[in-house]
């Protein structure tokens, strides 16, 4: 059965996670077929691996075992948008430019800025858990989803939720697939809670000769009345790599503000006044599309890609000492950028090598030691967002397992008995 859907010996390359090459790849085009794949890997003690777009196919351990890789982009359907009741279910396998193409039609918008959207997928944004910028506003992809439906490792179907967004019955099941890494199950459908796009949009960008008036605009931002859609801190490294242009040399602090005409220039008057008080060297206007894009998809494309990508979490009053503890790990030769989310103390860590060969594992390794080190005394986690195979084989790019592991472990045993599902790359190897 599961050979039906086999795919070419290049496509199996092209599916290899870690060095852990596919006994199979298949892409399933209807429900039925992605149940029967699933069911059959589970009864033949096999493993299987959901893949979406590939954009973040590196996040997570290396693969217990070989097993077949489940290419979800087939089942890319909108199942249903009921734009009156500011809702919308989507199949796994929608990319999220199609996603936001849709319900731009209807003055709407998913809020959840993934990297990558002509690649990234619903299931795969999920899966991750790894919402992007608009979380300071919009809440995480947790607060998003009003449904779910799920394939369960011996192929039945589960649902939770539903379509609406008042469903208060029962335990909230599709969080525990949300940014589980297809560790419970495969993500079938997810049905969300939408927002309008705002009437209007602009986003102020301010330099600041050092990083602490940066983090002070930014708390202080952060403490008011005014609430961006989102907000960001970033390094001339990051500008450079992002394509940007701050105007100015230093830290820099980006807002994005929407709403009606007055209440947007109320916004953008309170920020600027906020930014002049926090002595900001340069404050200006950024086209906010060009640059929120480079934002989401910073570390992750073709421009930004690092040897070493790193995710770091304190708390929001902590983000400059996690920024300063990022930017004092670093080999000779290394340049290190950062992208900071200050709103919720989120700190992304990029080492790149100088040469084309990249950093050695060594040097990684102890980078990777190091910030964990200097972390650990601001009360935060690590975790390793990219890394070469090598490293990644002597490291846990999870740093360990966190509080709760036991329950995690416990879910395991229960949801997937055989350990079919992405075996090995979870926390705790789980």
């Amino acid at each position: 059965m599961i050979t039906r859907h086999l795919r070419t010996r290049d496509d199996l390359a092209s599916s290899t996670i870690d060095g852990v090459e596919p006994i199979s790849a298949v892409a399933p085009s209807s429900e039925d077929e992605l149940r029967e794949v699933v069911g059959a890997a589970d009864g033949e003690r096999l493993a299987l691996y959901p893949r979406g777009g590939g954009t973040r196919i590196g996040l997570g351990g290396i693969p217990a075992r070989p097993g077949i890789v489940v290419d979800m982009t087939r089942l890319n359907r909108v199942a249903a948008h009921n734009a009156g009741d500011l809702t919308a279910t989507f199949q796994a396998g929608a990319n999220m430019r199609m996603v936001a193409e849709t319900l731009a039609q209807q003055g709407q918008m998913l809020a959840l800025d993934s990297p990558l959207p002509a690649r990234s997928t619903i299931g795969g944004t999920l899966a991750t858990g790894l919402s992007g910028a608009l979380k300071w506003h919009m809440g995480h992809a947790r607060d998003t989803v009003i449904g779910m439906r799920v394939v369960q490792p011996n192929g039945s179907v589960t649902k939770s939720g539903g379509q609406v967004v008042k469903n208060v019955s029962g335990y909230d099941m599709s969080r525990l697939h949300i940014g589980g890494l297809g560790s419970l199950g495969v993500i079938l459908e997810a049905s969300f809670k939408l927002t309008p796009i705002p009437m209007y949009e602009r986003t102020i960008l301010a330099s600041f000769d050092s990083l602490e008036g940066a983090m002070d605009v930014s708390m202080s931002v952060f403490n008011s009345h005014v609430m961006p859609l989102a907000l960001a801190s970033f390094g001339d490294s990051t500008a450079r790599l992002m394509d940007v242009d701050p105007a100015r040399p230093g830290s820099h602090v980006a807002f994005r503000l929407g709403g009606r005409p007055r209440t947007l220039d109320r916004q953008v008057d309170d920020v600027v006044k906020a930014c002049r008080e926090a002595r900001a060297a340069h404050i200006g206007e950024s086209p906010t599309p060009r640059l929120w894009r480079a934002i989401s998809d910073f570390g992750w494309d073709a421009d930004s890609l690092p040897d070493l990508g790193m995710r770091i979490t304190a708390l929001p009053s902590q983000t400059g000492d996690v920024i300063a503890a990022v930017e004092g790990c670093a080999a000779p030769d290394m340049e290190v950028a950062w992208l900071a989310h200050p709103g919720f103390g989120t700190v992304e860590g990029a080492w790149l090598g100088a040469s084309s060969e990249g950093a050695s594992a060594e040097d990684l390794i102890d980078i990777i030691s190091e910030a964990r080190r200097r972390v650990l005394t601001l009360g935060g986690w690590a975790i390793v967002l990219r890394c070469p195979t090598e490293v990644k084989r002597r490291v846990d790019v999870w740093g360990g397992e966190p509080r709760g592991s036991s329950v995690m472990r416990e879910l395991k045993a229960q949801y997937d008995p055989n350990d079919t599902m992405n075996p090995g790359r979870y926390v705790g190897g789980i």
